[in-house]
């Protein structure tokens, strides 16, 4: 049988971050993008060649970033602020919000935290980004 092609929602699209032994929602998300994969080349072209030609270099896994609703005394948004203030390698999952619960983890640097809003009628948010380290896995939850 062949496969339809679906239409998945953005809404209701997890990130998650392991804090002592489990992985926890981060709280709040308002947008995710990302994480921003790609593959580099590096250039074959010879004296011989009537074209360039290039070969595939090491995968990156890019970065991912995103916006919240941010709450400094939130448990998780005061676990990313502590990501920053004591740069270490955490493990995330972004949870997706199709029929599958399709999940990509990753290690990850959380390289960037940016509150905004802070202006009349403003919402108190913050940008966040963080550096993709090493192999993207893809699963899907047990049925």
């Amino acid at each position: 049988m062949a496969h339809v092609t679906q239409v998945n929602p953005g809404k209701g699209t997890l990130l998650k971050v392991k804090i002592s032994a489990a992985q926890t929602t981060i709280a709040q998300r308002v947008s995710l993008d990302g994480p921003e994969m790609e593959v580099g080349t590096a250039e074959t072209t010879n004296l011989d060649s009537a074209k360039k030609t290039y070969r595939p270099t090491i995968a990156d896994g890019g970065s991912m970033s995103g916006t919240l609703q941010y709450d400094p005394h939130d448990p998780t948004h005061l676990f990313l602020f502590g990501l920053w203030d004591n740069p270490l390698l955490a493990t995330f999952q972004l949870v997706f919000a199709d029929a599958d619960a399709t999940t990509a983890t990753f290690d990850g640097v959380l390289t960037k935290l940016k509150p905004t809003g802070m202006e009349v009628e403003g919402n108190l948010e913050a940008e966040f980004e963080i550096k993709v380290s090493g192999e993207i896995v893809l699963s899907a939850a047990p049925a």
